[in-house]
């Protein structure tokens, strides 16, 4: 159950990260897969940074499902 949590946790923290660089018009000068490609980086070296965030927001989805 645990090595679930753990993915669900680090997936949820990975698209928390990738919709906020998106709301943020990150770096608008680039375009098309170059852009999606310096995403995909940034949310692989930082996503750990949403972490907490991701964690909180699962406890309280399990919360209101029991």
């Amino acid at each position: 159950m645990t090595a679930t949590r753990d993915h669900d946790v680090e997936a949820l923290a990975r698209e928390m990260l990738r919709q906020t660089i998106l709301k943020s018009g990150w770096d608008p000068a680039l375009k098309g897969e170059e852009r999606q490609r310096r995403i995909n980086r940034d949310v692989d070296l930082h996503w750990h940074l949403m972490l907490s965030e991701a964690q909180k927001r699962l406890g309280q989805r399990q919360e209101l499902d029991a």
